[in-house]
């Protein structure tokens, strides 16, 4: 069985996170199995962080330069495929694309729909146009705005191959429910990290750097890019002015824990997309040592350890709060969107959830600074809607405890998933 694997998110641990697992799962189903993982002009470095070390895996990066992007995404946009193997790199893509038995489009965040991804469409397009079976795995779909012609079209074209996929599944209600007004079949899962729970030994430098005795993983979000996410405009100051009172207020009432920092984001090129200059401003504004900001090198198994191994997670990130799920440990969510919300609805665990999307707006009547900094003498205090934010997660804090009925619903339901994809596979494998 030839597996090629196209659209893996990058840059994120969660990202890397569900690609190990889907990886690890698909070797275990099926061990005599090839997987090729198809990047396009991709930095190299960050390709090297997602791999998997087996000798069943090809990880291909295909050098891509703008002039070829733009053809073969024009070429889309005007529904001319035809016309795709006049390019010599989708000509590369459609061959790789016809070596395989299945092609699966990996799971990740919301190419199709409010990101707009064109190139993730391409991919998905190409595997339908190379006649091959195509699964489009455990992904978040949606919304799907037509406001444009573009956007429009682009509805259109993502109906068209959610429809033509042999196997769709989505992993938050919302997305289903999108689904359902556009008449794609699917099947429902969650996110595919919980088919996997890794036991790892973390490195000795960074057991010093946490310490002895208690501590609580914090997982801020710069959102700055999540702007469409938020019922008002909000600016790095406010973002940072948040997560700093936040990190303050928890040590205050926890005054025997430690903050233990974890950076999401890897191979960043600006302060938006990398967590590492960001928690390190948190950090150093609150000042106070039981702060700890761990490196951004460590691989997703370690994030699962470090969490396994923390009294509670207040996390802002989506992956910070699946990988409490697995590892039954209890969590605060910070949420700004519905993807988180969607999780938590299908465990019944939405008393888990504090909303911060008014806590990031700027004061009522005031000009935000857009580049101010925490400490500047222009800083002001919290918004009231920020102070509430922040008392609401104090107040869950207190009350937390392990639910292991939450971890195991969500196992369930991505096993559960999984195998219906495995029968698929191996019903069409016999009937070939």
């Amino acid at each position: 069985m030839r597996f090629l694997l196209i659209n893996q998110p990058m840059f994120n641990r969660g990202d890397e996170a569900t690609h190990k697992a889907l990886v690890y799962a698909l070797l275990q189903h099926f061990p005599d199995c090839s997987i090729e993982v198809l990047f396009t002009g991709r930095p190299q470095d960050a390709v090297d962080e997602c791999m998997v070390d087996d000798p069943r895996l090809t990880y291909t990066n295909l050098p891509v330069t703008e002039r070829y992007l733009k053809t073969y995404l024009k070429r889309l946009v005007r529904s001319m495929r035809f016309m795709w193997l006049l390019n010599p790199v989708a000509r590369d893509i459609a061959k790789r694309c016809r070596k395989a038995d299945w092609i699966i489009s990996s799971p990740g965040d919301k190419s199709l729909g409010a990101r707009y991804d064109w190139d993730h469409l391409f991919f998905v397009s190409m595997a339908e146009y190379a006649g091959r079976r195509v699964a489009y795995y455990g992904r978040s779909i949606g919304p799907f705005p037509e406001d444009s012609s573009e956007h429009r079209v682009f509805k259109n074209l993502s109906r068209r191959a959610l429809r033509k996929a042999d196997f769709v599944s989505l992993r938050d209600p919302e997305s289903c429910r999108m689904a359902d007004a556009m008449g794609v079949k699917y099947e429902r899962t969650l996110d595919i990290t919980f088919l996997y729970s890794p036991m790892v030994q973390l490195p000795q430098e960074v057991t010093d750097s946490i310490g002895e005795g208690e501590y609580i993983v914090l997982v801020p979000n710069y959102l700055i890019h999540n702007a469409m996410d938020f019922k008002g405009s909000s600016t790095p100051y406010q973002v940072r002015l948040f997560f700093t009172e936040l990190a303050r207020r928890i040590l205050e009432q926890f005054p025997e824990c430690r903050i233990v920092m974890l950076p999401q984001l890897f191979c960043g090129t600006d302060y938006a997309t990398t967590d590492m200059a960001f928690f390190k401003d948190i950090a150093a504004e609150v000042a106070d040592s039981r702060i700890v900001v761990l490196p951004d090198t460590l691989p997703s198994e370690c994030h699962q350890a470090v969490i396994a191994g923390s009294k509670c997670v207040v996390g802002a990130r989506y992956h910070s709060i699946v990988f409490a799920i697995n590892n039954d440990v209890p969590f605060v969510t910070l949420n700004y969107e519905n993807r988180i919300l969607g999780m938590l609805e299908a465990l019944g665990k939405q008393d888990r959830v504090v909303d911060i999307t008014l806590a990031l707006e700027p004061p009522r009547g005031r000009k935000p600074l857009a580049e101010a900094r925490v400490g500047e003498p222009d800083a002001s205090a919290l918004t009231f809607e920020a102070e509430v934010a922040i008392a609401r997660v104090l107040d869950r804090m207190q009350r937390l405890s392990p639910d292991p009925d939450a971890h195991r619903k969500a196992k369930e339901a991505s096993v559960n998933c999984f195998e219906r994809f495995v029968e698929l596979v191996r019903t069409s494998s016999k009937s070939r």
